[in-house]
């Protein structure tokens, strides 16, 4: 909080305030005093005048706890004030109370504290009130939606202001001249002074002014702009060291290298994947047996590590395991041996885990006054998702209380929200970030596309089924009420899980396919939407690969250019995400984190997903990819973009 104070008129002025996270119970309170010291730091960097004077509680009145908080805090402030600021809206108004405290008893002894009322005014500024008029506007929008105008709507609604304001003032002085209104000397001065103090400017400078500070229209497109980095339009690998698009092939090269597909974190072996619902269903989260509860045998423990197959860099073509010699014939190749696939991700399963000692370790870290974070940190970030259900149902065993209802009390905002979704099985965490996204008004089309256009048909349909019996709900049902159109015919064949994952490449298909897509689009008046939809949601990402280069020969242009030309919105962000996944899967996820922190603001649920969904996957070529495409890691974005806590458990997992 920041003080004024004016002492000839007793007063403070209270501009500033932070939130601190607390657990009220009947004998005790627990207020996490390293988020209160970390924020009360960060704010003394913006502006070091700032001390603290006093706290705030939400609620209409004064508690039974609130003696106690406010006698921690007479130990930070001098006489401190208490606000209580009522977010019920009783009487249909948020009422905000001032109290300061003085002790009661006799001389030598205090029996307990008397809270007195102070006077409360509320001050703003026409900025804030500006502001606080866009919110209220949310209310009488269907989708709680309200755009910011234009720079040239707000000089039109300005000018459109003082145009009344001028014809209201000439309307006042023809009246006073004819007598119809008696005449006011204070008006009269105001108004000259007014005059006075209008800048006098030529209309040339004035319009000079007026375009040199207005900002071209447009909205910032999601995927990044043509030229910036290219998906390959003809057969090719990873992006070379510091360069910014793809290396474009020899050739003659066919059959794509380790750089083309799968990408890291591909299809998983035959017998599930990690995070895989076990049998008996799933309870409702969190705990419970059943679904989070490990399973009773050594279960899936990963994707094989192995080294990956050779790629190419420039002159020669490209080095394939299966084909003798290692060279690719042209220009019309058989089918080659599948590629082994590997993946590696930041966090692995923890040697010589102990699931009970993990549990003492965060009974300790939330026990008592205060949560130690850091141990919280130590624990998750280096536990492998099926160690931390089995630390969950450990917890619960051992103190008969729910892992994560106690983690919700002792932690807030990101770092909440981080934390629970690592506790998440990884098939419910996507169940449940699509059931969010569809979930009230409006719809996060964005997360349906990352999460249904790039998962396998395995992780598909346990999504599916753990979405119908956590949720009770039909994801098509809710896709089709929510979405229309290609885009939500797109999203059904997704939902189905039947691509076809045959790791071999038929070349003659992919002549074919290449030459139906383009007969649907580009060498055509109009587009066949359908065609695109069956050759995108059923053939194999490797297949698609091949297709990509085939119609890159036939078009002239690449599949992805096509895309953006023939398609737009919603259906045209997830045709192109299924082939960027095709040509590089890791690319697509560097690029979304990307964008996730880029300019004002983070977009902090889609870098919390994508670092939980691919941490134990492929996270190791997404953070190559993406030094690769941005020429900077992501370790620096996030540590820029993000703070506290926040910033230590993400760096934890993306390892630095």
């Amino acid at each position: 909080m920041d003080p004024n104070r004016t002492v000839d008129k007793h007063s403070v002025e209270v501009t500033n305030c932070f939130s601190v996270p607390h657990n009220e119970s009947e004998d005790e309170v627990a207020v996490d005093m390293e988020f209160a010291k970390n924020m009360y730091e960060l704010h003394k960097k913006v502006s070091p005048s700032e001390i603290i004077l006093g706290w705030y509680a939400t609620g209409h009145d004064i508690t039974e706890h609130s003696v106690l908080i406010h006698e921690y805090y007479s130990r930070e402030a001098h006489n401190p004030i208490h606000l209580t600021v009522d977010t019920s809206l009783q009487n249909s108004r948020m009422s905000i109370k001032a109290y300061v405290s003085a002790p009661m008893g006799v001389p030598g002894k205090t029996m307990g504290v008397m809270f007195t009322p102070l006077t409360v005014k509320y001050v703003y500024y026409d900025t804030e009130r500006i502001g606080v008029d866009l919110i209220m506007k949310t209310c009488f929008s269907p989708n709680r939606v309200i755009g910011l105008s234009s720079d040239l709507q707000q000089v039109g609604s300005a000018s459109a202001r003082i145009q009344d304001t001028l014809t209201m003032v000439l309307q006042y002085a023809e009246d006073v001249l004819s007598g119809k209104v008696a005449a006011d000397n204070t008006v009269g001065r105001f108004l000259m002074d007014l005059i006075n103090q209008v800048p006098k400017i030529s209309p040339e400078d004035f319009e000079t002014m007026l375009n040199s500070n207005i900002n071209p229209t447009g909205q910032e497109s999601v995927y990044p702009p043509a030229g910036q980095y290219t998906y390959p339009a003809v057969p090719g690998g990873f992006p070379p060291s510091g360069g910014g698009s793809y290396p474009a092939a020899p050739p003659n090269a066919g059959f794509p290298g380790a750089a083309g597909y799968p990408a890291p974190g591909g299809y998983p072996a035959s017998g599930g994947f990690p995070g895989a619902p076990q049998a008996g269903g799933m309870p409702p989260y969190p705990g419970g047996p059943g679904f989070g509860v490990p399973p009773t045998g050594p279960g899936f423990g990963g994707y094989p590590q192995q080294t990956p197959v050779q790629s190419y860099a420039g002159g020669g073509p490209a080095q394939i395991p299966g084909f003798p010699g290692g060279q690719v014939p042209s220009p019309m190749p058989g089918p080659p041996a599948a590629v082994a696939q590997y993946t590696q991700g930041t966090i692995h399963a923890a040697p010589n885990f102990d699931a009970g000692r993990d549990a003492e370790i965060l009974r300790k870290a939330m026990k008592g006054f205060g949560t130690d974070e850091q141990a919280i940190i130590d624990v998750v970030a280096n536990r492998s998702n099926d160690q931390r259900q089995q630390i969950k149902a450990a917890f619960k065993t051992m103190y008969g209380k729910d892992l994560i209802k106690d983690l919700k009390s002792e932690l807030s905002g990101n770092v909440e929200e981080l934390i629970l979704a690592l506790f998440m099985p990884s098939t419910y965490y996507d169940a449940w970030s699509l059931r969010h996204a569809m979930k009230g008004a409006g719809t996060q089309e964005s997360v349906l596309i990352e999460i249904l256009c790039t998962r396998t048909n395995q992780e598909i349909r346990d999504i599916v089924n753990c979405y119908k019996s956590e949720f009770g709900r039909d994801i098509e049902e809710d896709i089709r009420s929510d979405t229309s159109g290609h885009f939500e015919r797109l999203l059904v064949s997704m939902c189905q899980g039947n691509r076809d994952e045959n790791q071999t490449v038929d070349y003659q298909k992919a002549e074919e396919d290449a030459q139906r897509l383009y007969q649907a689009g580009e060498g055509k008046l109009g587009t066949d939407e359908s065609c695109f939809n069956m050759v995108l949601a059923t053939r194999s990402f490797p297949q698609l690969k091949a297709t990509v280069e085939a119609y890159s020969r036939i078009a002239n242009r690449d599949l992805l250019s096509s895309i953006d030309r023939e398609f737009s919105g919603n259906v045209e962000r997830g045709l192109k995400t299924i082939v960027q996944c095709a040509l590089n899967r890791p690319a697509f996820f560097a690029e979304r984190l990307y964008y996730s922190m880029k300019g004002a603001g983070t977009d902090d649920s889609t870098l919390i997903r994508i670092v939980v969904t691919r941490s134990e996957i492929d996270l190791v070529q997404i953070k190559q990819m993406f030094t690769q495409m941005y020429q900077k890691t992501l370790a620096t974005m996030i540590a820029s973009d993000t703070s506290g806590d926040y910033r230590k458990l993400l760096l934890a997992i993306v390892g630095q």
